[in-house]
């Protein structure tokens, strides 16, 4: 049976990032003061280097945002005709139900390695899309704005699949955040994004563009990896993976968390790809993407292939999610220990 204590940790367990650099994370849990669980980080007291800026397409014939840096209201696409936005899922819910938790290794094997969601496959084309936005000019509100429609987006693709596995699928909150973040999983500085289980929000760093490669959609990509975590949240995934993590050591126990990881590169591709049509995305947008993974993996950051997996794992699983709409070809779970490093 998995402990009630392991439970409570793995639901303010900090799951970071898409993949950059971590900034320490510090203050108690309001979840749990007494067994408070973090990821560990490959580079948790490092400063992020800023990755040379390569432009991808010219915005100019995109729907972009005002000079100002504050976005459009509705934005358009090439011809001018508005994007269709979220529709069907209501409101961000900031007080969504408990996460599903493992009450059996069993539980836990099914959840990850034969969940149902796996048998799904999300709608392509997904009727909703956002706007090209400059992470380095807009606004925090406007950002905001931008990051809870592009959730309610996201939400309208994966809550039909998650449902029909059997489980629930809230559209989970987004803060943007310019100084530390504040969340139940603890503190974060504002070169980072990431999905606290604890509050079931997302969290994006304002600074974040300064440590990515400068690719038109790189924030929609990173913001759909985290929301790739709320789905794995809400269908036991996430929950049943930190119980296996916590029973291992060594090896074992990074590899479940790149499994983890992977999966939700996995999961980014496959929202993203939902959301083409409606956002415009390029055969060179796509391009970036896996630039982008590349970019920020282990490997390229730190030398090593630690929790969030090398440039080619990277890669490789983004595109799989890229150019599928079956979730089995998420599954990491299953897959050899060489295609998950």
């Amino acid at each position: 049976m998995i402990s009630a204590a392991l439970g409570v940790a793995v639901l303010v367990v900090l799951l970071a990032l898409f993949g950059l650099f971590l900034s320490a994370v510090t203050g108690p849990s309001t979840a749990s003061t007494s067994a408070t669980a973090r990821v560990p980080s490959p580079a948790s007291s490092r400063t992020p280097t800023p990755t040379p800026r390569v432009s991808s397409t010219s915005p100019t014939a995109r729907a972009t945002a005002t000079a100002s840096g504050t976005a459009p209201t509705t934005p358009t696409t090439t011809s001018a005709a508005p994007i269709p936005g979220p529709s069907g899922v209501g409101k961000a819910d900031k007080d969504p139900s408990a996460l599903p938790e493992p009450t059996s290794w069993s539980r836990a094997s099914t959840w990850t390695k034969n969940n149902a969601l796996y048998g799904r496959s999300v709608k392509v084309p997904t009727r909703c899309g956002v706007g090209l936005i400059d992470p380095a000019t807009i606004s925090s509100s406007a950002l905001k704005a931008h990051l809870n429609r592009l959730a309610g987006c996201l939400t309208m693709v994966w809550r039909p699949q998650v449902r029909a596995a059997g489980f629930t699928m809230p559209y989970p909150p987004v803060t943007v955040y310019t100084g530390d973040s504040t969340s139940p999983c603890g503190r974060m500085n504002a070169h980072n994004a990431f999905y606290c289980s604890g509050s079931q929000q997302i969290y994006f760093g304002t600074r974040l563009h300064e440590i990515l490669p400068e690719r038109d959609y790189a924030y929609d990509l990173i913001m759909a990896h985290e929301f790739g975590h709320a789905v794995q949240a809400r269908t036991g995934i996430f929950t049943s993976a930190f119980a296996y993590y916590y029973s291992e050591t060594g090896a074992e126990r990074t590899r479940m968390m790149r499994r983890l990881e992977l999966q939700a590169d996995c999961f980014a591709g496959a929202g993203m790809n939902a959301l083409s049509r409606y956002t415009g995305l390029t055969a060179s947008d796509r391009e970036g993407f896996v630039e982008i993974a590349r970019a920020i993996a282990d490997d390229t950051l730190t030398g090593k292939v630690l929790e969030h997996g090398s440039a080619k794992a990277r890669a490789r699983w983004l595109d799989r999610g890229l150019g599928s709409a079956a979730l089995k070809v998420c599954n990491t779970f299953t897959a050899s220990n060489a295609t998950v490093r």
